[in-house]
């Protein structure tokens, strides 16, 4: 009985401590809860507080600045750009933005640290601790760029200079660009030997004197050996100085409030770019002559980037190179020429009459650019568009009214799936189509408001670096560029009238390879050789083919077959390959 009895008693005391075990887990448990519950019921009410004081508003705005040894406070404070009356919310937004632009867009500050309170004695006044610290002054930079109007589908660019100059974001360097651009070795030099002599030639009638369109058959200047300096070859070289002031303020804005900062280059975010320049280039892959160029050009870019505003004063000429005689008459001789393989070249009379004088350009530009691809190279949908317009007169011996306009769209067509080994797996071909247009014309203006008035005065005739230089490359694959259009003998001399467009279909093979089917049609010529729409149908050029397309950030590299529809007498190789950002 006794040992019973213990037995009894240990199993209540055992069944009473399990009891207390639960009763303390469920006192914990409530406990965790309620604490839970208390820190989220705390979050939400400082939430509800944070949000009450980002909503409250100030009236003024007091900002103080530590670190900048060289930009000016009121350049900070305008950056930053802070309205008042307005909320705490939406000033932190605009002191943020503004720090990212002076870090990113100007390049003024390396890093900085901001600290937003509301003043102890007003709580209507934010007050803004910012420190800053500022990026090196000296600049050293190397870059690639292109360049339609020196031909050069590659421009390497070495620059060394200053920034934040003078404490508002402005900048000084001194630059050097070389172009280079790319042959279609295979079969061109033949083509233009072919070309040549088939007689084939628009002469040029900028001047009144006999051509003799057949006396240049045997031009060395078409003779090229097969390596690779014939492949890539320079086009120009440019030293430049430039300096540059960001968010420029016209004069009519600070003296005229009533202005209407919405428009045109008038929201003081412009940017001011000033440019002293000297520049060769290189035309003797289609001509007889180097073109050099010394001026200044002022510019005003809006701040989305989409609107420029330019003065150029330019003074440019035509050299012939060593070696080179000019026809019609006595041999022009540029120096000891006779044995460096360049001698018996002939230029023609339009190239030799234009190389005799200089020529000052004083002119007016406005470009307008609007990409909205969502690639430079391979773009899937989106559309660049962009204008160039171009007078010459005011001031200067040479006037003309010139005009460029391009457009390209492209669209992703809908899905084509497809059955891959294994059975089961299926993938999905996105296939782009792109179309482009370009089309331009340059005519001289003066002469014909004078005739209007009875006078003679202006030019009569575009001069040869003034014309528009038809494009090949990816423009018009299977042709050279500026090898197209008018001739004399054996010189190119340009059009004053283009009119190009293509279609090409891209397929993806893989993420860093796609294949193009394409078709380009191109037009171009002298206005006064084109009387009717049979004339520009009978000095077309157009291609097709396929090629292969390799996309990187600065452009695409295509490798392809071309097949000649209509080479109209013009150099063509069937064979390509280029490198370019512009493409049909």
């Amino acid at each position: 009985l006794r040992s019973s009895g213990a037995t009894m008693r240990k199993m209540r005391s055992a069944e009473q401590r399990v009891a207390m075990s639960y009763e303390f887990e469920d006192l914990l448990n409530n406990l965790r809860d309620k604490k839970q519950k208390s820190e989220q019921q705390t979050e939400s009410q400082r939430m509800k507080k944070l949000n009450q004081i980002l909503r409250q508003s100030v009236k003024s705005f007091e900002l103080n600045v530590t670190g900048n040894t060289v930009t000016k406070y009121d350049f900070i404070r305008q950056e930053l750009n802070v309205s008042t009356p307005n909320s705490i919310d939406n000033c932190s937004l605009e002191i943020f933005d503004g720090i990212n632009r002076l870090k990113d867009e100007l390049e003024v500050i390396d890093n900085a640290n901001a600290v937003i309170d509301i003043a102890s004695d007003d709580p209507s006044k934010l007050i803004c601790d910012l420190s800053v610290k500022e990026r090196s002054r000296l600049t050293a930079s190397i870059g690639a760029s292109h360049d339609a109007h020196a031909l050069s589908q590659l421009n390497g660019q070495l620059s060394v200079g200053v920034r934040n100059l003078f404490g508002g974001g402005e900048k000084l360097d001194i630059a050097a660009d070389l172009g280079l651009g790319t042959t279609s070795q295979s079969g061109s030099s033949l083509a233009r030997k072919n070309s040549l002599e088939t007689g084939n030639v628009i002469a040029d009638a900028s001047t009144h004197r006999d051509r003799d369109q057949g006396g240049n058959n045997n031009d060395d200047r078409w003779r090229t050996s097969s390596s690779i300096y014939n492949v890539v070859h320079n086009t120009s070289n440019e030293y430049s100085i430039n300096f540059s002031k960001p968010r420029f303020e016209l004069p009519l804005v600070g003296g005229a409030k009533a202005v209407d900062s919405n428009l045109l280059f008038n929201d003081n975010k412009s940017n001011l770019l000033l440019r002293a320049f000297q520049q060769k280039l290189d035309r003797t892959r289609s001509s007889s002559y180097q073109e050099d160029s010394l001026g200044t050009t002022v510019s005003l870019v809006s701040s989305n980037k989409q609107h420029s505003l330019s003065y150029h004063y330019h003074l440019r000429s035509l050299t012939i190179p060593d070696g080179t005689h000019a026809s019609g008459g006595q041999a022009q001789m540029n120096g000891a020429g006779a044995g460096n393989g360049l001698a018996h070249q002939v230029s023609s009379a339009a190239v030799a009459d234009e190389s005799a004088m200089m020529s000052t350009k004083s002119s007016v530009a406005y470009r307008f650019v609007r990409d909205t691809r969502n690639h430079p190279s391979i773009p899937s949908k989106g559309y660049l568009i962009s204008n160039e317009t171009e007078i010459s007169g005011f001031g200067g011996d040479v006037d003309f009214v010139k005009m460029l306009n391009s457009f390209s769209y492209h669209w992703s067509l809908p899905r084509v799936t497809t059955n891959v080994d294994p059975p089961d797996v299926t993938t999905q071909v996105l296939s782009i189509l792109n179309i482009g247009i370009q089309t331009g014309f340059v005519m001289p203006w003066k002469r014909k408001c004078a005739r209007a008035r009875g006078g003679q005065s202006g030019d009569r005739y575009i001069r040869i670096i003034d014309r528009l230089i038809p494009c090949g490359g990816l423009q018009l694959r299977g042709f050279e560029h500026a090898q197209i259009g008018p001739r004399d003998r054996g010189d190119y001399v340009h059009c004053d009238f283009l009119l190009a467009g293509g279609l090409s279909l891209c397929l993806p093979v893989m993420s860093w390879l796609y294949a193009n089917i394409f078709v380009n049609v191109s037009h171009c010529n002298l206005l006064r050789n084109i009387s009717s729409v049979q004339d520009v149908l009978n000095t077309q050029c157009a291609s097709t083919g396929v090629s292969a397309i390799i996309p990187f950030p600065v452009g695409r590299l295509e490798i392809g077959y071309a097949h000649p529809i209509k080479t109209n007498g013009n150099p063509f190789s069937s064979w390509f390959w280029g490198f370019d950002v512009q493409f049909f």
